[in-house]
């Protein structure tokens, strides 16, 4: 019997900046109408912005020059993904990415908050 294939290295990468970010971070005259839609967008929803596909292209071009990784798991949420598939596009090589329901943000469903 095979002996489990434990990786050697482990990296975890947070998603890059969401509009709910900027959002809970600003203070502009539109505050009202941004926190109105935030409350509207289911969490798993929020996209990245600009800034935040910046950022996640930039960690791609940093771990593209370390080692290749094996397999590259990320959240259902939306900004997850979108920052999973931008740091994958900056790698020489293929790697699939898994996304697990385990590893998402825990929930306390509609009446969160």
């Amino acid at each position: 019997m095979a002996e489990p294939r434990w990786p050697s290295r482990l990296v975890v990468v947070r998603h890059g900046q969401s509009k709910q970010n900027v959002t809970l971070d600003i203070s502009q005259e539109n505050l009202e109408e941004l926190l109105k839609e935030q409350k509207e967008t289911r969490d798993a929803s929020v996209e990245l912005t600009e800034h935040g596909i910046w950022q996640a292209e930039k960690t791609g071009l940093y771990l593209a020059e370390t080692p290749p990784f094996d397999i590259c798991f990320t959240s259902p949420y939306i900004r997850a993904n979108d920052t999973a598939k931008a740091i994958v596009s900056q790698l020489e090589y293929e790697l699939e990415i898994y996304s697990d329901e385990r590893l998402r943000e825990k929930e306390s469903g509609s009446l969160q908050g």
